[in-house]
């Protein structure tokens, strides 16, 4: 029997587009993007899988 998986989900929204991302504080892995701009889906930074950093940069 199979256990059931924590769902550890976050939506976040990065550079304008809705992601739905899994990972802790700054650093996601990107499962899927919400967008009904087509360019999105073939921009690889936001391909499944995709590790992004989400800190604010300073200046």
């Amino acid at each position: 029997m199979m256990q059931p998986q924590e769902n550890n989900t976050q939506y976040r929204r990065i550079e304008g587009r809705l992601c739905a991302c899994r990972g802790q504080g700054a650093e996601c892995r990107i499962d899927r993007i919400i967008s009904t701009d087509l360019n999105d889906y073939l921009n690889p930074r936001f391909a499944p899988g995709a590790m992004l950093n989400t800190k604010p940069k300073t200046f």
